[in-house]
């Protein structure tokens, strides 16, 4: 047991002591390491804050420029307020002036003492109605355009209520759309939306002469003018109509890929539509919309400048203008880069590898041309058999003189096979053991190094 417990200890000691070696063995390697990954890590939060640093630094610039125009705006404003504020004071005097000069002008016309002109007025017809000048409405939809009148007594003649399109042509005439005279409606043809002309009231003469137009179509667009008469009185009502198509769904898509601190865009928008269309982008469920994002109403552009995950989530955007609004969603999502290593080794490895297939087609293209043309070499220096001559036949003695004297061909035996040659004889044939004829002799063709047996 003593032996046992001496021998423990010493153990332990040899356990500590090798611990001890190995850790100032790797000293100075894990000092190296911890400090890289700790520095990286810091280099890392510092490039992010020095990042948002300059958007941040941008922005302020902006709105220092912004406030700047501002400011230079407000000053022409200011002054053109006191300008026309002294222009008004003068225009105030003249109109005093003017109306005391008046005054005594119809003292001295009429005879009448100075103020008993305002004495006992009666105002004649008048048109009653009161609304926007201008009427905007969308396509498809009807309108009733007002035009309620109210007459006097002293109003004694025939009522007559006219509808008319006012032309934008100061040289031109206006067009008549609809009229009530002596208790009869009256409608003027040649106008594309004529049957959907009404009036409002089933009897107009009893002080509304409203004009109903159903199916508004762009075409209906005008300034539209209202004139009741009653002899003596006579008053008009003018207001502008513009029809105007609502926006349709809108198209919502990103752009930048959606990585984390990347620039990314988010894009709306509508076919069709009548301007001015406007854009606004909102986010469901999650807030309002982070900062380091700047859209834009009039394109529907939605620009963050540095990706990151608080920008995730489902966006809205909405299209709309005076008529109407349609809207689309748009789930956008922060996704972290790809490994850049990974990247650029696969990347090598790619390229490597099809150098290595083109290096190979054209080392294959190389042995293939190399074949063909060895091939080509062989096969014209090799000697073929011909076929045997045909049968000889009758022919004239012109042809059999002519013949004789062209050289003849013969054929000898050279390794097993037949040569062809030419003679300069005239009585020789092929031989040939398919047809039984000996074979003829004859001198052996010479042979060239260079072209081979004469044929």
């Amino acid at each position: 047991m003593r032996s046992r417990m001496a021998k423990q200890p010493n153990a332990w000691l040899l356990a500590f002591l090798r611990i001890t070696a190995l850790l100032v063995e790797h000293h100075s390697a894990l000092l190296v390491e911890l400090k890289v990954s700790f520095f990286d890590d810091v280099n890392k939060k510092l490039d992010g804050l020095q990042k948002a640093s300059d958007n941040h630094g941008e922005r302020l610039e902006s709105l220092e420029e912004s406030a700047k125009t501002l400011d230079q705006r407000l000053a022409k404003v200011e002054d053109t307020c006191e300008t026309l504020q002294v222009a008004n004071e003068k225009l105030k005097a003249k109109l005093s002036d003017m109306e005391s000069r008046n005054r005594h002008c119809n003292v001295r016309l009429i005879g009448l003492e100075e103020g008993i002109e305002d004495l006992g007025y009666t105002q004649g017809l008048q048109v009653t109605s009161k609304g926007p000048q201008t009427i905007r409405k969308a396509e498809g939809e009807s309108v009733t355009l007002g035009c309620s009148y109210k007459p006097s007594p002293r109003d004694t003649g025939e009522l007559d209520i006219e509808w008319s399109v006012i032309s934008p042509d100061t040289t031109q005439k206006d067009q008549m759309l609809v009229s009530y005279t002596s208790g009869t409606k009256y409608f003027f043809g040649n106008h594309a939306f004529e049957k959907e002309l009404s009036f409002a009231a089933g009897d107009p003469s009893m002080g509304d002469a409203s004009l109903s137009i159903a199916l508004l179509s762009p075409a209906h667009t005008a300034t539209y003018q209202c004139k009741v008469k009653k002899a003596p009185g006579v008053d008009m009502h003018k207001m502008s109509l513009v029809v105007m198509a609502k926006p349709s769904v809108p198209k919502c898509w990103v752009e930048g890929g959606e990585l984390i601190g990347n620039p990314v865009s988010l894009h709306c928008e509508s076919a069709k539509g009548s301007t001015p269309l406007k854009y606004t982008w909102r986010r469901e469920r999650a807030g309002s919309i982070a900062d380091g994002a700047a859209q834009n109403s009039v394109t529907g552009e939605l620009k963050i400048s540095n990706h990151s995950e608080s920008f995730a989530g489902i966006y809205l955007c909405e299209a709309n203008n005076a008529v109407g609004v349609e809207s689309c969603t748009l789930n956008l999502k922060a996704n972290k880069p790809p490994n850049r290593a990974a990247v650029i080794v696969g990347t090598i490895v790619g390229s490597l590898l099809l150098i290595f297939i083109f290096l190979v087609f054209v080392v294959l293209l190389y042995w293939k041309l190399s074949s063909r043309r060895r091939y080509e070499k062989e096969f014209s220096n090799d000697i073929r058999e011909d076929a045997p001559p045909p049968d000889s036949r009758p022919v004239s003695r012109h042809t059999s003189q002519s013949a004789s004297q062209l050289p003849q061909v013969t054929y000898c035996p050279v390794d097993g096979t037949e040569v062809m040659s030419l003679n300069e004889g005239l009585s020789h044939t092929p031989s040939s053991t398919s047809h039984g004829h000996r074979p003829v002799k004859h001198t052996p063709a010479e042979y060239n190094s260079k072209y081979g047996y004469a044929v």
